[in-house]
């Protein structure tokens, strides 16, 4: 049911969108570059993707293979309309969280002409307004796995030694040599996969943080329980893996490089890794 919008006591207008008719996504590809966010609590990815592209690529799927980009559309139910600078109206964001809310998607549309026509798609599917108090319960931020009592005291070690993380030293080795990365994280529900070449390192609480002239990733450090190693093939060629792994045994995302670049360094930063890390290769 679409409802008119009405005065609200927030600054950013909240509209809940109506999602059950197939347009809802096929529309998605009238939008061309656009900022995305990709949350899964463990992990975030900011970059810039081109949305003219996006197509289902079966029943369920929205694809955008050229930006590595992939959602199950069935395990979203809930997508808002936010942000804008006049009341009830330019809204600049469209934000898709899964039913676990586990997985939250930032679609950003960047420029203004398509902002309009991000108006114009919400107002064909717009539902209702939503609540300040409904929003802050349920936008804000991604749901977090909980941490089990045996894990907690060396979530805790792990935020004190973020310098010591291995994924920092990977990360900081990788600053260091000019080596651009694959870096993909997922969540139930959807996937990204992008190519990353880190410039700066961060510290941010128990965040680490990875910012290139195009991408910020930031991984929250509490929760990278264990590591593993493999060998694949991208492109035709042999690269290493790593394996992010959380308490739960779960793969939450990986970083990969050309194995003849990283084998022998990779190899010595997981050796001297420090032992609240749990290591594995395959």
């Amino acid at each position: 049911m679409k409802t008119k919008k009405a005065h609200s006591a927030t600054k950013d207008w909240i509209t809940k969108l109506e999602i059950s008719d197939p347009s809802f996504w096929e529309h998605f590809s009238i939008f061309s570059d656009c900022r995305l966010v990709l949350e899964t609590g463990i992990s975030s990815i900011e970059t810039t993707i081109d949305l003219s592209c996006a197509h289902l690529s079966d029943a369920h799927t929205l694809s955008l293979p050229s930006s590595g980009l992939s959602l199950d559309i069935r395990e979203f139910d809930n997508v808002y309309a936010t942000g804008g600078n006049r009341a009830g109206e330019d809204h600049d964001t469209l934000k898709l969280i899964s039913r676990s809310g586990h997985l939250h998607v930032s679609i950003s549309p960047i420029q203004r002409d398509e902002l309009v026509r991000l108006d114009q798609f919400i107002g064909a599917h717009a539902e209702e307004i939503i609540p300040e108090a409904v929003w802050c319960g349920q936008g804000e931020k991604p749901h977090l796995p909980p941490v089990c009592p045996c894990c907690a005291e060396a979530g805790e070690m792990r935020v004190r030694d973020l310098a010591k993380n291995p994924l920092t030293m990977i990360l900081s080795h990788s600053a260091t040599e000019r080596l651009p990365l694959v870096i993909s994280s997922r969540s139930f529900g959807g996937a990204l996969t992008i190519h990353h070449s880190p410039a700066t390192l961060l510290a941010s609480g128990e965040w680490l943080v990875s910012e290139s002239a195009r991408d910020r990733i930031r991984w929250n450090v509490r929760y990278l329980h264990a590591f593993r190693m493999e060998t694949l093939y991208l492109e035709g060629a042999s690269h290493h893996a790593l394996i992010l792994i959380n308490s739960h045994g779960q793969e939450i995302g990986s970083l990969a490089a050309p194995s003849r670049q990283v084998a022998v360094a990779w190899r010595s930063i997981l050796e001297r890794s420090h032992q609240l890390y749990q290591m594995r290769q395959t």
